[in-house]
């Protein structure tokens, strides 16, 4: 069975020589791992679709041992990041928490909207990066449930 959703790349894994596993950050599904076949080839072209920073929509295979990536389009791209390396060593925490904080099978749609957000942010460079990484890391607390604790109390 053939599904297409749309989400972002937190993380790849290289397997054998072209292949990989993706770690995406969905709407509905939450955090889902699907397997791309060949996608280091430079003849496939696929290269773009399975970097982190990208958020695409992905049609997938559905099987009993998991999804195996058939197509991709990059929706926006984020990688412009990359170029700067404050601006990079940010957005990689940014995946990294939204990757620890997200699991799958949920109802994720307000820590994608957040981590999209933060990341745009970050492309555009109009606020300090120290405000956006704490305003980032309160949003997620709070959307991870954590609003409760300690410090939430003086800003709320």
């Amino acid at each position: 069975m053939r599904k297409t959703f749309e989400g972002l790349i937190l993380s790849h894994t290289v397997l054998k020589e072209r292949d990989k596993i993706l770690t995406i950050l969905t709407a509905d599904m939450g955090k889902v791992s699907v397997y791309a076949s060949n996608v280091r080839s430079l003849k496939r072209g696929s290269l773009a679709y399975t970097m982190p920073f990208q958020f695409c929509r992905f049609e997938v295979e559905c099987r009993t041992g998991g999804m195996t990536l058939v197509k991709g389009d990059v929706l926006h791209s984020f990688y412009d990041i990359t170029n700067d390396l404050s601006a990079f060593a940010l957005g990689q925490y940014i995946l990294d928490i939204a990757r620890e904080l997200t699991v799958e099978n949920n109802n994720e749609a307000d820590m994608l909207r957040l981590t999209l957000n933060t990341l745009y942010l970050i492309q555009k460079g109009e606020r300090s990066l120290q405000h956006i990484k704490a305003t980032f890391e309160f949003r997620a607390m709070a959307i991870s449930g954590y609003k409760g604790f300690g410090v939430f109390y003086f800003f709320y």
